[in-house]
This record gives structure tokens, sequence and C-alpha cells, in this order.
């Protein structure tokens, strides 16, 4: 049950602000309403106000407001953190930091290395071959985290004569590595952070192999697309895996 109040949680839009998970404890057997969570959780989105909370975080994080709420089945405390360059950036997940555990979470190397297993099992393939890897950390994966795993870490490039720096991608992705392009023969690589109680809420991206020997055909799988078209990941929206299936937005439904 935590696992899908926290999946919930990360669906809710949260463009400007990373939301600390300071204490989250359900207190009985009675399951927790996790509309009534999510509702709680956009309205203090709503409220807040961007410009006050940014001035207070350059003076302590622990001078931010906290958001409760409490009643007898649920304890959550979340502290809204404002986005400096994420800010507006789509595809980032809203919970930045987990009770406990805590931290901003960076598992880019652990999705390349896992690719990379799977890919081992596959010869020469006469027929497009995708490889598919759902991530089952509670905070799912992060989109930046994905390209990063496929396509190389963000790095910074500095001109030896101008000094001036331009963005650019290492050679380490599963994608393309030291040499180059590599595991040319998997077509595209899918991935989802999907649980049971999760489904109609998930999204399935798919990843084109730019460099692929077997091109992945358009429309063999109905959901989010994202090629490289003139250097740029352009992504084409596709169906949701609850839109697939034929089930309902609030599946499964909780017991208010």
């Amino acid at each position: 049950m935590v696992g899908a109040i926290l999946d919930a949680i990360n669906q809710v839009p949260s463009p400007d602000y990373f939301l600390e998970v300071v204490e989250f404890e359900i207190k009985g057997p009675q399951q927790p309403s996790i509309r009534a969570i999510t509702q709680f959780v956009t309205s203090q989105i709503e409220m807040a106000d961007y410009e006050s909370l940014a001035e207070l975080q350059q003076c302590d994080l622990e001078t931010l407001p906290k958001w409760v709420l409490e009643d007898q089945r649920v304890r959550l405390v979340i502290r809204p953190i404002p986005k400096n360059a994420a800010r507006g950036k789509p595809g980032v997940r809203s919970i930045g930091i987990y009770p406990v555990a805590g931290g901003l979470v960076r598992d880019q190397e652990s999705i390349r290395d896992r690719l990379a297993e799977k890919a081992k099992k596959f010869g020469p393939a006469e027929v497009p071959v995708v490889l598919a890897i759902n991530t089952q950390t509670k905070w799912g994966a992060d989109r930046d985290d994905v390209i990063g795993a496929l396509f190389g870490s963000e790095q910074v490039v500095i001109d030896v004569d101008t000094r001036e720096g331009r963005p650019s991608r290492a050679r380490d992705g599963f994608f393309m590595g030291s040499t180059g392009p590599i595991n040319t023969r998997i077509s595209a690589v899918l991935v989802t952070s999907v649980q049971p109680w999760s489904v109609s809420r998930s999204r399935i991206a798919v990843f084109l192999n730019p460099w692929a020997k077997k091109e992945l055909p358009d429309g063999v799988l109905p959901f989010d697309f994202s090629r490289v078209v003139d250097g740029h990941l352009r992504v084409a929206a596709g169906r949701s895996p609850g839109e697939v299936l034929g089930l309902p937005a609030s599946w499964p439904e909780e017991n208010d």
C-alpha cells in the first residue's frame, strides 16, 4: 500500500517543486484514500507561492513550510522544495526526497547495466528486437536517467580556444559506447515503472535505437515513442497501459 500511495503522489503534476516526504505513516489496518491524498497534495501545490518559497530556500531548507495531512488512517508530511534548472521540465518525478532512505535518486547506471545483461542473450536477429525493463523501485524511473542510460551521460565540452562550453553526451550509453554505436541488434528499449495497482496511471515509453540494424516499424507498439530527429529526441504520444487494457482511470477502486 505504501508503494501505491507514493506512486500516486509521483503522478501529481508538480512543475515548480520537488516534494520531500518528511513523514509517512499508515496508522491502522484500514486503507487510506489515495484520491484524498492526491487531492490534498494537488491543492497545496496550487496554493503555494513559488517566489516566496524560493526566497526562503536561499536562507535555509528547514525554513520551508510543511504540508500536513493527518486523519485516523494516515499521517503525511510533505515539504515543497522549489525547483531551479528542472522547473517546468516534463518527465521529472514529483517526489525528490523520500523518508528514511531519502536523497535524490539517480539510477542511470543500473538501467544501463540491466539492459546490457539482457542484450547478451540475443544474437543476430532477422526481426526487430525490443528489450523491456520495468523498474520496481518505489521512486520509478526518471526520464533523464533513462535517456542518459541509453544515449550517454550529460556533460559539458569546453572549447580550448574560446573557453565556451556546449552541452554534449559522454560515450557511456547503451546505444552509444566509447567506440561508437553499440547493441545495434536491439531496435528499441521499452521502459516503464508499473505495479499491479498503478496500471491505469502508468505510462510506457519506447525509445528507438537510431543505429539499429533492424528498424522497428511504426504502430507495432501503441505506447509513447521517442526517436532521434535531426539530433534531437522527439516524443510522439501514444496510449497508456490502462487505455490499451480498457481500464478506468480510477482502477483499482480504493476503499474510501
